[in-house]
């Protein structure tokens, strides 16, 4: 049997530690969310300039973040429960960069609704 190379223990072991800190299903929702709003940036841009670099790059980041939901629902996470705290989370993340990035207004009822997410994210955490 090969010995486990040190990049590999190491990694290893930065993940026990986070594990311990944050389950892994939330680590991969994180990681998922950010491939998502990665990808969804790039989606933009491709809208924006029409290069085709853009496009292939969100796709990509996309794909690779459903690898992160498909370990989620390996790990057990209820469809129902990950998908509202994967789509709440992606949506606040894009209004964020929608304003900040691409000057996006921001009016009452948008702010109402990101409100009413955030609730929805802490009660579907509790």
């Amino acid at each position: 049997m090969p010995r486990p190379r040190l990049a590999d223990a190491v990694l290893e072991a930065q993940i026990e530690k986070l594990t311990a800190i944050l389950p892994l299903w939330v680590l991969l929702l994180i990681a998922l969310a950010t491939l998502e709003l990665i990808g969804d940036t790039f989606a933009k841009q491709y809208a924006v300039t029409g290069e085709i670099r853009n496009s292939l790059l969100a796709i990509l980041f996309v794909v690779i973040g459903n690898l992160c939901w498909q370990q989620m629902l390996r790990l057990g996470v209820p469809l129902g429960i990950g998908g509202v705290l994967f789509g709440v989370s992606v949506a606040l993340g894009m209004l964020v960069i929608g304003v900040v990035f691409y000057g996006e207004s921001l009016t009452l009822a948008k702010l109402i609704g990101a409100g009413f997410g955030l609730v929805a994210l802490i009660l579907l955490a509790l």
